[in-house]
């Protein structure tokens, strides 16, 4: 679901965005190696959506990683 549709944009986060949900997009890198340095290697998106004022991380782009979304730290925005 992290295919780009018209406009470049992420298919899975127009869909949520369509239902309603406030979604964000963030630049975002996989760490393959624990010695990788950490932080966002541009090469991957995140999502953090907001349900009922709390935001979630939503990641359909780990084959083997998040199968379902985990709490975001932080206040909402």
């Amino acid at each position: 679901m992290c295919h780009y549709g018209p406009g470049g944009f992420p298919v899975f986060a127009a869909l949520l965005t369509a239902l309603g949900y406030d979604v964000t997009l963030h630049t975002a890198g996989i760490q393959d190696e624990v010695e990788d340095p950490e932080g966002p290697g541009g090469d991957h998106l995140a999502l953090t959506v907001e349900v009922d004022g709390e935001r979630w991380l939503v990641d359909t782009g780990l084959a083997g990683g998040m199968y379902e979304p985990l709490p975001a730290p932080g206040p909402a925005p």
